[in-house]
Parts: structure tokens; sequence; C-alpha cells
């Protein structure tokens, strides 16, 4: 009797052990239907990057990004590009009188607390408060009294508020604040987003096109200024034409234009800051070459106070942009996402030893490159001048090419 109880147990243990794996099978498929692995590497991502306390401010077609310190206090900060406004008064002690609602709202320090400042954007439905610092140190700023805001806050430097302020005074401005993870690879500090969202987000404008009487031209940022100009500006030729001196002979004139000048002379931040100060929203360097690089500051922060957006173009449009300036006519800035990139692979592949020995081969390679730059009037007649010096029998060959296509 007690022998039949005893596989009667058995029996029984075995049957809840069949089916508790079979439950846990289907749980296993169910997670595989449902994405449950993904969902959880995702809240971990999230999580990650909500916990993390410095980041960068990244600005639709912005040259830079700039450095910002997350509060002690308030919540998460948003995912999105949103509009910025610089708050009515700026001192933020009080409500808001212009609209906040949904947008990243800049403020300057002082006369209250930090978080009296967040609260008043906070009811007036900010999405992010930004404070300006009244020197360039950074610091997480302490909330005693800030337990019940709950609005993303952190802490910029007073150079890039002034330089916010400039840009939203000119144009509608929309930025990120992407939170910052550094970790070492291979002995190095790699500083990046978490997400992949914000890492294809973490990004600046390095070029585009600037249209000037139906003529298109490739242009490549500086490293320092402001964001590029939306939409359209008078042209203004600059006096001295090179922009070297310090200052603009002509500065009344050129304020609110694009300001055209010559290579040369003078440093590259030199030029930007002469047009800086005589108030030009663009500074246009004509380089002293038909290929284009993007300008750099030695010491990235002597080019904080540089309140223009500055470029350069070929040195083919030098002459036609002077005259179009003298006349007053006007140049439409159109972001295109090229890269400085582009046009450094471009002279790296016409060098003269890059071009075939066989003249098949020399053909086949224009045509490849042709089709890659087929959209930028001066990529291609770059290659077709570095073409023909690399080639005795260019011209039959353009002339039927040309014909063909």
């Amino acid at each position: 009797m007690n022998l039949r109880r005893t596989a009667l147990y058995f029996v029984i243990l075995a049957l809840i052990a069949v089916h508790a794996r079979a439950d846990d099978e289907d749980g296993a498929e169910d997670a595989g239907e449902d994405g449950g692995d993904e969902d959880g590497e995702d809240e971990e991502e999230l999580s990650h990057r909500n916990s993390l306390t410095w980041g960068r401010v990244f600005v639709d077609g912005g040259v830079q990004h700039r450095q910002f310190f997350k509060a002690r206090f308030g919540d998460d900060l948003p995912f999105e590009a949103m509009e910025c406004a610089v708050a009515e008064p700026a001192i933020g002690c009080t409500a808001p009188k212009n609209d906040v609602n949904g947008k990243i709202v800049f403020v300057d320090r002082g006369k209250c607390t930090w978080a009296t400042k967040a609260r008043n954007m906070e009811k007036a439905g900010a999405a992010a408060v930004a404070i300006i610092s009244n020197d360039e140190a950074l610091t997480h700023l302490p909330g005693p009294d800030g337990r019940d805001v709950t609005v993303g806050t952190v802490h910029v430097t007073n150079s890039f508020g002034e330089q916010i302020k400039e840009a939203i005074k000119r144009q509608p401005v929309k930025a990120r604040l992407i939170p910052i993870f550094c970790e070492k690879e291979s002995g190095t500090s790699v500083c990046l987003p978490v997400t992949e969202e914000e890492r294809a987000a973490h990004v600046v404008t390095e070029g585009g096109e600037v249209e000037v009487e139906n003529t298109k031209l490739d242009f490549l940022t500086a490293t320092f200024g402001l964001p590029v100009p939306v939409g359209s500006l008078t042209l203004a030729h600059a006096d001295p034409a090179n922009a070297c001196g310090g200052e603009l002979k002509n500065a009344a004139d050129a304020k609110g234009k694009a300001v055209v000048f010559a290579r040369g002379g003078c440093p590259f931040l030199d030029k930007a800051r002469a047009v800086s100060k005589a108030g030009g929203h663009a500074a246009i360097m004509v380089n002293n070459k038909p290929s284009l690089l993007r300008m750099d500051s030695l010491k990235r922060y002597e080019s904080y106070d540089i309140m223009t957006s500055m470029m350069m173009v070929g040195k083919q449009h030098g002459d036609m942009l002077v005259a179009a300036a003298k006349a007053g006519k006007k140049g439409t800035f159109t972001q295109t996402g090229l890269q400085a990139s582009t046009w450094q692979q471009l002279r790296n592949d016409v060098m003269a030893e890059q071009w075939p020995l066989d003249e098949q081969e020399r053909y086949e390679m224009f045509k490849k490159l042709h089709k890659e730059h087929a959209a930028s009037p001066d990529r291609i007649n770059f290659l077709v001048s570095a073409f023909k010096d690399a080639d005795p029998k260019a011209d039959a060959f353009l002339a039927k090419f040309s014909k063909d296509n």
C-alpha cells in the first residue's frame, strides 16, 4: 500500500514538472513575439540615459555643440528637438510674459533661486529650462527648494547663452539637450549619447548650398559661430576686401547682411570677428582655390564671442559674388547635409597619381565620380578640371559624355 502511494506521488510530481516546463516555453515564445528582451534593453538604456548628469546642446543648423550640466532638481530631459525661447523678462524670477509653452527656455542667473526660475517656467508650460551662467563655469545646480520642480533643468555657459540669444533674435531656433556617457576604448575616452536616436542626432552642420542669381554654390561652415542662416540675406562687400584690420569700414552697411570677403591677410577668426562686430548675419569667405575646407580656431574658446555664421565658397565665384553684393542682390541658404569629408575625399580622388594609366579605366573612374557628385556644380567643375589635367584626350571624351548625358 505504501509502495503504491509512493509511486502515485512521483507520477503527480512528474506531471506538474511537465506542465511547468510547457508554461515556461510558452512564456518564452510570448516574450520573443512581443520583443520582451528588447523592451528590457530599451528600458535599461533609457534608465541609463536619464541617469547621466551632463551633456551637449545641439542646435539645428548649428556648427558646433556646447556643454551643459544637469541640475540636481527636475525630471528627465526631453528627447525631441524643441523650439528655443528667451524668457521675458530674462531673469526668470516672475512668470514669463512671452509664450514658452513646449519650448526650451533660457533664463539668466541672479536675483532668485535656480528652482524659482525653473518653477516659473514650468508653470508656463516650458519643456525644459536652461539657466545661463554669469561666466564660463558650469555646476550641477543645487535646489533644496526645488523638490516640487519636475521640468528638466540644465546649466549652460554665459558665452553660449549670449550666442543663443542672438540667434533667436534672427531666426527660429530649435535645439536638443543630449545626455552624454563616456567610456574608455583602447585607452581613449569616447563620449557619446546612449540611445540610438540621440546618436543619430549627435551631428553638426558642416555645409550646404547658397544660391545667388540662379547660381548654386557649395559652402562649408567654420567650426565656430552661429547656426547657418535660414532663408535669404542681402549681400554686402567687405571694406577692406579681405575683412582684415579689426573692423569693417562699411560696418553700417554690413549690419544684418551676408558679408563677402577674400581669403588671406589675417586669420579666419579675425575676419569672422570683424563681420560679427559689424552685425553681419553671415560671413562668406571666398577661398583662394576652387576646393573647400572647414575653417577652425586654434583655441576653440577664443571663438565663443563670434555672433555670425561663417562659411567658405570656391575661388571661381569671387567676381560674381562681389558684383552681386555691390548690386544689393540676395543669397538664399539651404542645408543639404554636405560634409567636409565629401570635399576632402574628392580632392584625394582626383590627385594626379590617382588616375589610372589605362585610358578606358580613366573614363570609368570619371563616370563613377561624376555620378557621385552630380548634385553639385562646384564639385563637378572641380572634377572636370582635374580630369583635363590628367587626360590629354579629355576634351573629346567630355564632348561625347555631355552629348550622351
